[in-house]
């Protein structure tokens, strides 16, 4: 907690997931505020959201070290314990076996500083990123790449994003990644580059980190859809809370805001 303040001017502004509060939120309304700022229907700006491949596990450890020890040489020896050489995975098969493992790349399982290191190995492809865009929006939480752009730049986008992901050992999931914007109405109105390129192009909306953007029916959708699957525990606390006095007692306690 001490350095929270110094970790959030060291990933900004393009990192929100460490040291800044509440970074999902402003993530999120950043990209709200990109795409709903848009001159008139000739803007044409494009959301796209970026997903990689198992990326904590497989990030280059080299570049979580190089940037440790460039910028937080106080903690350099303290990770060097646990990174600086491959840890012994044992895992204990159904036959009794024991099999070993070597954990040689990515953050480790169950580490507390797992996601400050794993931004760490990050940060410097995002920082080329956006000097390669610089008239753009980069922004990150975590994994997940989100960049506002014109459409006539996105496949150059997604292509470097690419490139710098594979330098950090990261494979970009172009199926798994998005584009939307609001100028597209139908499928004819997604460019030819764009629909091309691998990238799921949608003309309702895309999600930010879970939440929807895009037009009315699709936040609409996305909300039920949720609602939904939380369906079976919203059921499951009203059945609770009826068994008896203890149990509502218990809902009151735990989950009613103090005021």
């Amino acid at each position: 907690m001490e350095n929270k303040l110094a970790f959030e001017d060291d990933f900004a502004p393009l990192q929100f997931a460490v040291g800044t509060s509440a970074g999902g939120e402003k993530i999120f309304r950043a990209c709200q505020t990109y795409m709903e700022t848009r001159r008139d229907d000739s803007d044409r700006r494009v959301l796209v959201t970026l997903d990689c491949k198992n990326t904590f596990n497989s990030i280059d450890r080299q570049a979580i070290l190089d940037e440790l020890g460039t910028k937080w040489p106080c903690f350099f020896d303290f990770f060097w314990q646990f990174y600086g050489t491959p840890a012994e995975l044992w895992y204990r098969m159904e036959d009794g076996r024991t099999e070993i493992i070597l954990s040689q790349e990515g953050t480790q399982q169950g580490d507390a500083a797992g996601p400050f290191l794993f931004c760490l190995g990050l940060h410097l492809a995002l920082v080329k990123l956006q000097q390669e865009f610089p008239d753009d929006f980069v922004s990150a939480f975590m994994d997940d790449i989100d960049g506002g752009l014109d459409e006539t730049r996105v496949t150059g986008y997604v292509d470097r994003a690419e490139q710098l992901l594979a330098e950090k050992k990261s494979r970009l999931r172009r199926d798994k990644s998005a584009a939307w914007s609001p100028r597209w109405q139908q499928d004819s109105d997604i460019p030819a580059d764009i629909a091309a390129s691998g990238v799921k192009c949608s003309t309702d909306g895309i999600t930010v980190l879970g939440c929807p953007l895009g037009g009315n029916s699709f936040i609409q959708h996305s909300l039920e859809k949720i609602t939904s699957g939380h369906q079976p525990l919203l059921d499951a606390i009203v059945t609770f809370a009826q068994k008896g006095l203890q149990g509502s007692g218990l809902l009151l306690r735990y989950y009613d805001p103090p005021g």
